[in-house]
């Protein structure tokens, strides 16, 4: 388990958050992470909390026809400076940095390969407050069919390193001998999110029962579309 106050590195991800029928998805993720969501008061959004912590934020979605999904946020120390890597990079700028009150910085962007992902500069808001435990991140990968590309990208952006974990993924470091913090590997769907769950079986069972799907190695989609991953893991101390 990672419990953190302050912001995370340069280009980690450091918060998701989903589109969405915000009720609905709160019903959902409550039943199969244990999340308590709470409205923020403002346009709609909400916060997901696992015990006192921060995981996720829930979003209603502009397009009601458009499907839900869930964004990874990474990390950035200047969205203006970042932002511009991005594009310097090959990366597209969906939309532009824009400040959120108190809470920081954010903008939308796509890479070469088309994933689309968001910077988040910290302010009052730091991002997920826990990780690595039953309710929470666990972990991020991008999948797509152009893992050179997509790697040569974030490399310039954001400085991100690679080892082969000999499964035919790359494990991305922020730095030399640090430890990985997602990783990129063929296939498609761009980025996705892991979140930990105590009982594997037992919260597939719930996914289904609440409406959602059950694909392959993991991989399950909401009740309204969402792509996400379970992974098991053992409680937190």
């Amino acid at each position: 388990m990672v419990t953190r106050r302050g912001p995370w590195p340069v280009g980690a991800p450091c918060w998701v958050t989903l589109g969405t029928d915000v009720d609905r998805a709160a019903a959902f993720y409550a039943a199969v992470l244990g999340w308590r969501v709470e409205p923020t008061g403002v346009g709609g959004h909400a916060t997901a909390h696992l015990g006192a912590h921060r995981v996720a934020g829930l979003w209603p979605r502009q397009d009601p026809d458009a499907p839900a999904g869930w964004c990874t946020h990474l990390s950035a120390v200047d969205a203006k400076l970042d932002a511009a890597r991005v594009e310097h990079a090959g990366g597209t700028l969906l939309v532009p940095p824009t400040t959120v009150w108190d809470l920081g910085s954010t903008a939308l962007a796509a890479d070469p390969t088309g994933a689309v992902f968001a910077l988040w500069q910290s302010g009052a808001h730091t991002g997920f407050e826990v990780a690595g435990e039953p309710g929470a991140v666990v972990w991020s990968e991008h999948r797509t069919p152009d893992p050179v590309c997509a790697k040569g990208f974030y490399t310039e952006a954001f400085g991100f390193t690679y080892q082969d974990d000999g499964s035919g993924d790359d494990l991305v470091s922020l730095d030399v001998g640090e430890p990985p913090v997602a990783a990129i590997g063929p296939g498609e769907g761009g980025w996705t999110t892991t979140f930990g769950v105590a009982d594997l079986r037992g919260a597939l069972a719930e996914v289904v029962r609440r409406g959602g799907q059950v694909r392959a190695a993991g991989e399950v989609v909401d009740d309204q579309g969402a792509v996400f991953r379970l992974r098991e893991v053992p409680p937190g101390p």
